[in-house]
């Protein structure tokens, strides 16, 4: 994410060093060409090796798997990310990143599977070999009707007579659960009072000035970010921690704020901290690379195991 201009700048600092370290070899760092032209080809010659080298590895599986995820970027733009997974004769497991494609137009399930086929030719993935595919929740990746799975799982069907497994990512998956939990009688005075310090400049000028003062172990208070959904552990964890210092800054802007004193609505808040803290260390247990479906579900019969023990002694409290 960094400008290929940035190589000239590193230039400039190889020859200041070269200057005084080694004045007599200066020259060898002056012909070193470090334009943002040379640093572009650089990098699209490092790009075309790599996948030239997933696709020698995907000519040796035995079988793969694909995932599928749509989602959007900061400026709006629907990426579809494509992952291949697959397995060699001496079972060599291989995981990576096959595209990443930006869809300026529609998102149907038509044109999702029109670029899914495009890099399926372009890293010469055969039909044959596809064994599953994993998709996240949109209606036009998951839908057994007409969208991506049922137009897969049918070619796939008509090439070889087989039927493949059709997943929905289990991570999705507890992404939306996670979102029924909520507790909208804690979550929305919290947003409110976290949008009232950090949407206007001035208070969150003071609050940080006001933090500074106090030598408090944070700094400001964060806001939660629908699209990153782990943030809201983060967020509603802060502002427990600064509750002391949030109702002084508050008192002194004359706003009402009475939920700090509510012992109920603390159990609650305290309670969704300690949920929200769970799931989010379930999320990560569930990311990472070798990672098998059925260690993925004991993980989720774990955590829902649990999930009835806290419920009982939260409720016997």
């Amino acid at each position: 994410m960094k400008p290929f201009a940035d190589g000239e700048m590193i230039k400039e600092c190889l020859t200041a060093v070269a200057e005084i370290a080694f004045p007599d070899k200066i020259n060898i760092i002056s012909n070193i060409s470090l334009s943002r032209f040379t640093i572009a080809r650089r990098i699209e010659d490092l790009s075309e090796n790599i996948a030239t080298t997933l696709r020698e590895r995907i000519a040796k599986f035995e079988y793969c798997s694909l995932a599928l995820n749509e989602s959007c970027n900061i400026s709006d733009t629907a990426q579809l990310a494509i992952f291949v997974r697959g397995i060699d004769t001496k079972f060599n497991i291989t995981e990576e990143l096959c595209s990443l494609i930006p869809m300026q137009g529609t998102t149907t399930g038509k044109d999702l599977y029109d670029k899914l086929k495009s890099v399926l030719e372009n890293f010469s993935i055969s039909l044959e070999k596809i064994i599953g595919i994993s998709t996240d929740g949109a209606r036009a990746m998951s839908s057994m009707e007409v969208q991506v799975s049922r137009r897969l799982f049918q070619d796939i069907k008509k090439v070889t007579g087989r039927e493949i497994f059709v997943n929905h990512c289990i991570i999705h998956q507890e992404n939306l659960c996670a979102k029924r939990l909520s507790l909208p009688i804690v979550t929305v005075p919290i947003i409110i009072l976290i949008n009232f310090i950090k949407s206007r400049a001035l208070n969150r000028r003071e609050f940080k000035e006001f933090l500074k003062d106090l030598e408090t172990e944070y700094g400001d208070v964060v806001f939660n970010t629908e699209v990153r959904w782990l943030s809201t552990g983060g967020m509603l964890k802060r502002v427990y921690n600064l509750k002391s210092e949030i109702q002084l800054f508050l008192d002194m802007k004359g706003y009402a704020f009475s939920h700090f004193g509510n012992k109920e609505w603390m159990r609650d808040f305290g309670f969704l901290i300690d949920m929200t803290q769970h799931l989010n260390d379930l999320n990560v247990e569930l990311q990472g690379k070798g990672q098998f479906i059925h260690n993925l579900y004991d993980k989720i019969q774990g955590f829902e195991r649990k999930l009835k023990l806290w419920k009982q002694h939260f409720f016997a409290e």
